[in-house]
């Protein structure tokens, strides 16, 4: 598994609406607080593979808020109300919980591509935005993931999860 930054003037399309959106929103603080966030005002294509981080110390106890639709169909699994450390594979989790960190310590969005290649060779490539909610202005307390969703990408991660059945 490998996890490439991005700069996030390099994302296009929903995601940089997306981006755009947190941005306007979130004032001079690390991020917007959650009730300030509308789900429902990023491009809506991204709704179904969205998650929200509630973070804990350590990161991997940190619970899924909102686990988007088509995350259960990807994963076989609904998420909410997990923990971080229950998602498979554990590289998977292990991946998330060094972003998700990073996230909290630079109080700070981070863009990223994740590429997987599974036990039968499928290949999946995946853009992923993380935004920093705060409650107070300073400290992360949550994290917003949007992944791109075309209906390309989620095919290509639907078939790869299947050979984690």
């Amino acid at each position: 598994m490998k996890n490439i930054e991005l700069a996030l003037s390099d994302l296009k399309g929903n995601l940089s609406e997306a981006y755009q959106y947190w941005e306007g929103i979130r004032g001079d603080c690390a991020g917007p607080q959650w009730g300030q966030f509308e789900l429902m005002a990023i491009p809506l294509q991204l709704v179904p593979t969205t998650m929200v981080y509630d973070l804990a110390q350590p990161i991997s106890h940190s619970v899924l808020r909102f686990w988007g639709s088509a995350m259960t169909d990807i994963h076989g699994r609904d998420m909410t109300g997990r923990q971080l450390r229950q998602m498979r594979p554990d590289i998977l989790a292990k991946t998330i919980e060094k972003v998700l960190q990073k996230v909290a310590n630079e109080r700070c969005p981070v863009a990223h591509t994740f590429e997987f290649v599974s036990d039968r060779g499928l290949r999946q490539r995946q853009t992923l935005l993380r935004l920093p909610l705060s409650y107070e202005g300073t400290r992360v307390d949550q994290v917003v993931t949007i992944i791109d969703n075309s209906a390309a990408a989620k095919e290509e991660l639907r078939k790869y999860w299947q050979d984690f059945g």
